[in-house]
């Protein structure tokens, strides 16, 4: 009786949304991702320009180092201090069973979005006084750092999910 209704209830499921169910990883996971990449408006087509992340570059400054802490330490910081500042003035409430290594470690995964990033780092550089080829290696420099730093922060956020949980899993 069990496994007839259980037929029945599959059966019950239009086939469209089967499909979409089981296209979501590959879509969420391949797709998207490099639907992302292609739209995002960098060109590799010089290795040098994976030098962003020089202290000093007579070209690009620190422009590349400045954006990719930006996104793997600015953004958590500002992330956990902005959630302190409204818990502490009780403008909101920090989550039942929440606590503030697990509201850092969440807060890493803020640097991935980087569509924003790549937006103001195209808006950025940009002017009379800037010679256009300057101008798009700093764009360049910008964009790559943006796409390290939003890699880099999907992996130190999943990471430190994974160590808080284990932690706070033992107490």
């Amino acid at each position: 009786f069990l496994r007839r209704i259980s037929s029945l209830s599959y059966k019950a499921i239009p086939p469209s949304y089967r499909l979409e169910h089981r296209l979501n990883p590959i879509v969420n996971f391949a797709i998207m991702p490099i639907f992302a990449l292609a739209n995002a408006g960098v060109e590799i087509t010089d290795p040098s320009y994976f030098n962003v992340f020089k202290a000093i570059d007579p070209v690009t400054g620190s422009v590349g180092l400045g954006v990719f802490l930006g996104l793997l330490l600015g953004k958590p910081l500002g992330i956990t201090a902005a959630s302190w500042l409204a818990i502490r003035f009780k403008v909101g409430a920090m989550p039942s069973k929440a606590s503030w290594p697990m509201l850092f470690a969440v807060a890493c995964l803020g640097g991935i979005g980087f569509t924003m990033s790549i937006f103001v780092d195209t808006l950025s550089f940009a002017g009379p006084d800037i010679a256009p080829e300057v101008t798009q290696h700093l764009r360049d420099a910008g964009k790559i750092a943006v796409l390290m730093g939003s890699l880099s922060a999907g992996i130190l956020g999943s990471i430190l999910i994974s160590f808080v949980a284990k932690i706070e899993k033992k107490k």
